[in-house]
Order: structure tokens, then sequence, then C-alpha cells
């Protein structure tokens, strides 16, 4: 009686043992969730894009405020075209009449004297009246950081100049902003400004950042940059990402709108860039225009890097860069994934680069997706590269519907076009994301000379898809090289390398080769390295299989037509 009777208790008590253990195994769980502890080995698959996505992480708190529901409506917009038979609609900024010179505000134009102050009294002075123009007039105004707000025009005369600070500690308190596609906090950009609208730099005058200490210090830095880099794959709230120290800091850009919403930068000369000249951060409807970019030899100093934005045109610019001149960004790796704004809507035309490393670039840092961008009537003295879209496993997102048409480049020191999937691999550690190139169509180019004509590489997993060039002519030392490719097409080429294979082909599929120029003396125009590659099409008059050659276990998998 007495082992029966106490059956029941043992009973309860075990039950209620094991739903404890139930609720706190549960609640540590959840807690570790929240707190970015929790892990997983797995990843998820995006059925649209067939990219890799890293898993589900805690969210972290946007640091940036939405604004869109407090703008005003535009009072003009611009109608694009774009020679893709594309449209564009971009608003353009407007300012009152009111004009504040900073000269009223205190300001000397000696070079020396700090106009910090001046500048801030002039811009809130104009802004809390409704906005309007901030005017420096002609000579050399000294000053720490600038920060614009809502319907300001800072409007350099001609003969004037803007000579910022290269002690670092002007530059604090520490703003929100990204490095190379990370969000951080860090000293205040030259130019910066923040959750505004109509927002703007105009004139012929001149900012000079003064670059070369900025430069000279980034050497001190290169922890710093794994640091952040870490951070951002361990999943550290942006809160706490916060640097700022002369031992403990990055780069800031020059000029740089973050969350902005009508911009414009227009005629002015911009030289020596402390990193990326003109960086639209989540903008949109961003117009740079007429403006002349002198940042080389500083390093990492693009002309335009465009970050996460929407509804831009960059027209008639001339650039001089010690990186690319411009380039299109939207975020790195998993911080990238998490934050997902893309960069689209871009219209790119009438540029001159003098030099530079890409002429137009998109990437590494694409991971929030960049779209529907258009590249017209491009001409280069000196690049390192004429196009090129550089990505690499553990960014993931996905670069589709680009359009070049008309570009002209003298030299091209490495490649006319590469679409790589293989960059900056000894930073990307584990599995990661699947980034994703495709439609991408580049017609009418131009390059006098280069080492290398086409360069596209792809990953087994994913390869670089549905990409069509028309009307090439390059004159290089070595030919086209396609690796993990799916439905290429080449028509009307003249590429014909002075050594090795005009098209050096393996792993790849569905090529399509029309009116091809590749002479009849030669027994390499066309080299296949594996079995893989099959579905190669060559549609060229005068081509004949003794222009292929196979090599290892390729097989005889291409279709010759007369």
């Amino acid at each position: 009686m007495l082992r029966g009777a106490l059956r029941i208790p043992f009973m309860l008590i075990a039950f209620g043992t094991l739903s404890l253990v139930v609720i706190l195994g549960g609640w540590i769980l959840l807690e570790n969730y929240r707190s970015g502890t929790f892990s997983s080995s797995h990843t998820l698959v995006r059925e649209d894009s067939l990219e890799a996505v890293p898993p589900t992480e805690p969210e972290i708190p946007r640091e940036f405020p939405d604004i869109s529901q407090s703008i005003p409506p535009a009072t003009s917009k611009i109608a694009l075209q774009t020679l893709s038979g594309s449209s564009l609609t971009i608003e353009e900024t407007s300012f009152p009449d009111r004009v504040c010179s900073i000269a009223d505000y205190g300001g000397k134009y000696d070079g020396v004297t700090s106009n910090t102050d001046a500048f801030r009294k002039a811009i809130d002075d104009c802004a809390k009246t409704g906005g309007g123009t901030v005017l420096v007039p002609k000579g050399t105004w000294f000053s720490g950081p600038i920060h614009l707000k809502s319907r300001i025009n800072l409007h350099l005369e001609k003969g004037s100049t803007i000579l910022f600070s290269t002690h670092f500690e002007d530059y604090l308190p520490v703003v929100f902003s990204r490095f190379e596609g990370i969000e951080y906090y860090n000293y205040s950009a030259p130019i910066y400004t923040a959750n505004a609208f109509d927002v703007a730099i105009t004139g012929e005058g001149i900012l000079d950042g003064q670059g070369a200490a900025w430069w000279t210090a980034m050497r001190k830095w290169d922890k710093t940059i794994k640091r952040l880099y870490q951070m951002g794959d361990d999943n550290v709230p942006v809160s706490e990402r916060v640097f700022g120290t002369v031992e403990d800091s990055l780069r800031p850009a020059f000029i740089e709108f973050m969350n902005c919403h009508r911009v414009l930068v227009e005629g002015v000369t911009i030289q020596n860039g402390p990193m990326w000249t003109i960086h639209p951060l989540y903008s949109e409807n961003v117009i740079v225009r007429g403006v002349h970019i002198e940042t080389n030899p500083g390093p990492s100093t693009d002309g335009v890097a465009l970050d996460s934005s929407r509804n831009v045109l960059i027209e008639n610019n001339v650039f001089s860069t010690g990186d690319d001149a411009i380039v299109l960004k939207s975020g790195r790796n998993g911080d990238g994934l998490r934050v997902r704004e893309p960069t689209q809507n871009v219209l790119i035309r009438n540029n001159s680069i003098l030099e530079a490393h890409a002429a137009v670039a998109i990437g590494s840092e694409m991971s929030g997706d960049v779209r529907d961008v258009f590249i017209e009537n491009l001409s280069a003295n000196m690049v390192q590269y004429g196009f090129r879209i550089k990505s690499s496993k553990g960014r993931g997102g996905i670069v589709e519907n680009i359009h070049v048409n008309t570009m002209n480049i003298d030299y091209a020191s490495i490649a006319a076009i590469q679409l790589t999937t293989s960059y900056e691999n000894s930073f990307i550690k584990g599995v990661g994301a699947i980034p994703l190139f495709r439609n991408i169509v580049a017609d009418g180019m131009s390059v006098g000379k280069t080492d290398r004509s086409i360069e596209i590489s792809g990953l087994t997993e994913q390869p670089v898809t549905d990409i069509h060039f028309k009307n090439i002519k390059i004159s290089s030392k070595w030919g086209t090289q396609i690796e993990e490719a799916d439905h290429i097409t080449f028509d009307t080429l003249a590429a014909v390398p002075t050594k090795g294979t005009v098209f050096d082909i393996a792993e790849s599929t569905n090529l399509i080769f029309k009116n091809i120029k590749c002479p009849l003396v030669r027994k390499d125009c066309l080299t296949i390295a594996d079995a893989a590659s099959h579905d190669i099409n060559i549609q060229a008059s005068g081509f004949t299989k003794d222009s292929v050659t196979f090599s290892g276990e390729a097989g005889d998998n291409v279709l010759v037509q007369q």
C-alpha cells in the first residue's frame, strides 16, 4: 500500500522536473537566439535566385530613420531615356532664394583660421528659415567637418577653395556610416549629411580633403579593418561597432550623403579625399553632374561610390582616381544580406576617365543586390579594367539587368571586361552565400590595347549566366577566358590576341559565337578544356573544326555553321 501510495507523488515530481527542464531549455535557446550566440551550420536557398543565403540571424535594429513620409513632394522631375530603351525618372532638388554667406558669420579666407563654426552657423541659420544657399566666396577657407541639412545648397564661387583639416580629432563625434559594406560609427566625413532632403553642393570652386594624412595613417589600421569585418560576421549590434581614435579607426569618405532624398553635386572640383570621394549611402534621387574628381594616387579614393542607393544620374564628369572611377555597391557579406538594400535604377552617361582602376565596377560589396544599371558613352584614357563585376563566395547578392552601351578605352592594363566570382577569397571564411551574375549586355565597346580581352569566371554552384556581347573590338595580348558560364553570346567580336588562344573555354555550356573574326592560319581560335563544356555553336564565315582544339577529356561537342 505504501509503495502504491508513493508512486503518484513520485510521478508528479518527475513530470514537474521534466517540464522545468523543457521550459528552462527553451528559455536558454531563446536567449541565445536573441543574443546572437545561437548558430547553425545549415544554409537556405532562395528559389528565385538560386542563391545560398545564411541562416536567419537575430534582427539588428535599423540605425537610421525612415524619413520618406516627412519629405515634401518634388517640384521638378527629370524623365530619362536610356539607349537600351528603358526609362528612369529622377526627382530634382529645389531651394528657396535666401543666400547666407559664410563671410557674414565670422568666416575668414586666410587658409589658416578654422571656419568650422562659421559654416555651422550659416547652415543652421539658413535651415531655420526654410533653407537656401550657403555661399562660399572667393578665397581659401580652412575648416573641419561641414554637416549639411535639408534644403541647403553649399555653393562655391569660382576662385574659392575649402581646405579641410588634417587633425583627425576634428571629425568627432562619430557618425553612422558604412566602411566597405559594413555598418559602423566612425569619424565624420569632411562633408556629411544624414536623414535630409534637398541637399546640394554646387559651383565652380574646389574641395580639398588633404588626404595624404589619411593615406599615411591607414597603414596603422589593418587590424581595425579585420576587426570590423569580424563584427559584421559575428552579427555584433551596430551600436557597438564604435571607432574614432587615432589608434583604432578607419578612413571616412570625403562627401557622404546618408539616408538622403534628392541630392545634387554639380560643377565643383574635388581633390585629395581621405577615401571614397562621393558616397551616397541609402539615398535616392541623386544627381552627380559636371564634377571634376582628382584623387590619384590616393588609395581607395574611388570617384563615385554608389552604395545601396536608387534613382541615380551620373553624367558629364571627369575622373582621375586612385581606385575605380565609378563603383556600385550594396553591402558586404552577412551584414549586407541583413540590410538588403539594393543599388538600382542608375544611369551613367557621358563621363570621361583620365586614370582609374576600373572605369566602371560593380562590387565587390554587392550582397544587397545591384540591378537596372545603364552605362552609356564612356571614354577612358588609362585604366586597369574597362568594365568589371567582382564578387566571391560569402557575399551573396544578385547583379542583374546591366547594360553597357558604347565604351571607348585607349588602354586597359589588365582586361577590357572582367566578370569574376573569385575576388578577395582570402577574406572569406566558412560557407556563406553565393553571388549571382545574370542578364548583362555589353554593346559597342572599343579597346585600343589591353593584356586580356575578356575574363568570365563563375562558380560550379552558380555559373555566370545570360551574358551578351555585341559589337566588341579589342586589341589584346591574350584572348578571352570563359569558365563556369552558361548562355553566353558573342555577336560581332573582333578580339584576336597576339598570343595564345582567342577563346579558352572550361566548364561552360550554351555558348554562341556569331560573326567572329579568327584568321584561318590559326589552329587555336577556340580551345575546349573539358567534357563538361558543351552546346557550343559557332556561326562564323571561314571558321572550321580545325580552328577548335580539344584538351583533356573534352569531346567533339562543337557545332560549326558556315
